[in-house]
């Protein structure tokens, strides 16, 4: 069942308020971006010259951001306890979620800068489709998985080395972390779990702030 646009627009407010997300200002549109793994190595790119370790870390942080917890509610809105007083939780699972309205003039937006060299950005590609897009996946875009194989590395922006790089972010809507969205319907209603481009990249801010941190590495 398709739902009521009130309750579609309640869902995507919801998961739009759980998207720590800051406007990176704009950027050029360009119609031939590479969707899929593109290293900025020379010729084709500029390296940008961050840490793998801060790759990484990025990656697992995205990854625990997207599957928090929340208090089971009851009907009425209360919270379920069990008999020892514990109140039960479930996963709370939390979205990047990129419109045409908010994103569709190829703004990129910055969903995480707090890894000292690297700073992650977000992009939508497209002006026809929204995108939305679970922390988890955007997380394996990355570093290829927990536990990722070889492969899944490889195909990972994390095989981009120091130089950063990008690639679309294919969400796996079989996931339960999808299964409210599947629900309800909403990746029927002009969404896609896809369209969205992570990059990874320098962060200047951190850098200019902190001269002479290649020496420490």
């Amino acid at each position: 069942m398709i739902p009521s646009l009130t309750l579609m627009a309640g869902i995507l407010a919801g998961l739009a308020m759980a998207t720590p997300v800051e406007r990176r200002g704009l950027q050029v549109c360009y119609a031939g971006e590479a969707q899929d793994l593109f290293c900025y190595k020379k010729p084709q790119g500029t390296p940008q010259d961050v840490r793998i370790a801060d790759i990484l870390y990025a990656a697992r942080e995205l990854r625990a951001y997207g599957t928090g917890l929340k208090q089971v509610l009851d009907a009425s809105g209360n919270p379920v306890f069990d008999e020892n007083g514990i109140p039960f939780e479930e996963p709370d699972y939390r979205f990047l979620n990129m419109t045409t309205t908010t994103a569709g003039d190829c703004g990129e937006w910055t969903i995480f800068s707090k890894s000292e060299t690297v700073l992650v950005a977000a992009k939508l590609m497209t002006a026809k489709m929204n995108g939305i897009v679970w922390y988890g996946d955007i997380a394996d875009t990355i570093d290829g998985g927990e536990n990722a194989t070889d492969d899944q590395k490889k195909a990972a922006i994390i095989s981009c080395g120091t130089d950063g790089g990008s690639r679309e972010v294919k969400g796996n809507t079989t996931l339960p972390a999808y299964a409210e969205l599947n629900k309800q319907g909403v990746l029927k209603e002009n969404y896609t779990a896809g369209q969205i481009v992570i990059k990874v990249v320098q962060n200047l801010d951190w850098k200019a702030a902190n001269p002479g941190w290649e020496n420490d590495n």
